[in-house]
């Protein structure tokens, strides 16, 4: 077995969907003596900002000193990528030896309870003992994959729990309202573990509610703290942040759109509370050093200047609306051409009403997956056909469509992760 089989293999399951089991996961925890027990942890859940917020938890405090875990989903390039130590994946030859110190169990478990280990659950498994037993973290940053309660990671029992915010996704798996979703999120809540959240509105007091009856104190990164834009270009933002425990006139972040503030000031609360009830060291150095050093590659990344072409991961309504305001700030006077694809599964006519209104062209296509919406459905469901056009579902057409956007506009290509993953490495090299 070598490792591209393994990634093959974990691939595979991946059909079997979010058939979620607390009660096998655990028993293949007690073989493998409780890893998750073993290792300190942030778990961040939310609808959208949960890579960013990742992205800064593991810079910063790799910049203060420590050794940071990292368990992100879903992957670009490999499954490798979901689990690394301070920012570089898991080698191949660690990967295949905890896939196989994990197997053992998790064979042993299928076969007495007649189930089957799901492909989330799987890499949860390996991150964890990854990080508690092959080459121990001093922290890990966990993120959910979906969800909350019923997600693979709420095996863990955190130092803090980070909210980054609740917005309509996955509605036909986590409810169809905000509350329902909202109450999902919570649902990474433990006793006396504090919570904190960028969300507002009608999730908030949902995750209130849920934090006051397991005594666990809630921050809103927004009314306890004071984050405000100072600037936002290509580079990135530059930013204030003010709260109770630290003052900062000017941060820098290499990351592009308003939206960040909130991630920004959510991770910089939650580090405060580390340092000033946990005595975590951690300087206004590493915190500036940290957030310079943030890149995630997929947010509104630029592959190419000439032409101008950014790939974005947002994959529902709220996130293509930021996306798409990022995009207007950054460039206010270029046109704006759009290449679409995305999942049946999602609330595509949304999407497409945003990326229609805010677009001079819009292209739609598909790509290599069974969850893939077809083309023809994407058509249907956009309201003024005359500047939406479509593509084949290919590398060549997707090539030849970042070819025609004219010189002084910018091309975004999202609509999916899985569909930025299969466009982004030959984008990157072409």
């Amino acid at each position: 077995m070598t490792v591209q089989t393994v990634e093959a293999f974990l691939r595979e399951k991946q059909t079997i969907g979010m058939d979620f089991e607390g009660d096998r996961l655990t028993k293949i925890l007690a073989k493998l003596d409780h890893p998750e027990r073993k290792v300190r942890v942030i778990h961040v859940t939310g609808t959208n900002g949960k890579g960013s917020t990742v992205a800064m938890f593991t810079s910063i405090l790799q910049e203060a000193g420590f050794k940071v875990g990292a368990f992100t989903s879903p992957a670009l390039e490999s499954e490798r990528e979901q689990i690394s130590i301070n920012g570089e994946w898991i080698t191949e030859e660690d990967f295949f030896t905890c896939v196989k110190k994990v197997q053992s169990a998790v064979e042993e478990v299928e076969a007495n309870d007649q189930t089957t280990v799901t492909s989330f659950e799987w890499l949860t498994l390996i991150a964890l003992y990854y990080f508690s037993v092959y080459s121990p973290v001093d922290i890990a940053i966990i993120e959910t994959g979906l969800g909350g309660e019923k997600d693979a990671t709420n095996v863990v029992y955190p130092l803090l729990s980070v909210i980054t915010n609740v917005a309509f996704d996955h509605t036909h798996i986590l409810g169809d309202s905000v509350a329902q979703i909202a109450k999902e999120k919570a649902g990474i809540i433990k006793n006396g573990v504090p919570v904190f959240t960028a969300a507002t509105g009608e999730a908030l007091p949902v995750i209130e509610r849920e934090a006051k009856a397991k005594h666990a104190p809630v921050y809103q990164a927004l009314t306890s703290a004071n984050v405000q834009m100072i600037s936002h270009d290509l580079s990135g933002l530059r930013m204030s942040y003010h709260s109770t425990y630290s003052k900062r006139d000017e941060l820098f972040i290499p990351l592009k759109g308003e939206y960040q503030l909130e991630n920004v000031a959510t991770v910089l609360m939650s580090l405060d509370y580390l340092k000033m009830f946990l005595a975590f060291l951690i300087d206004d150095e590493d915190v500036e050093r940290g957030l310079r050093s943030v890149t995630i590659p997929g947010r509104f990344e630029q592959v190419s200047e000439q032409p101008n072409i950014i790939l974005d991961t947002a994959h529902n309504v709220s996130a293509i609306s930021h996306t798409l305001k990022t995009v207007r700030s950054v460039y206010p006077e270029q046109e704006i051409h759009i290449l679409f694809a995305s999942m049946a599964d999602k609330n595509n006519k949304g999407m497409l009403k945003k990326a229609e209104h805010a677009s001079a062209s819009l292209t739609v296509t598909s790509f290599a997956s069974e969850r893939a919406a077809p083309v023809s459905d994407l058509l249907n469901q956009i309201e003024h056909a005359a500047k939406v056009g479509s593509i084949a579902e290919s590398q060549e057409a997707v090539v030849e469509w970042t070819k025609k956007v004219p010189e002084n506009a910018v091309g975004v290509v999202t609509g999916s992760h899985a569909f930025i993953a299969s466009v982004r490495r030959f984008l990157t090299h072409s």
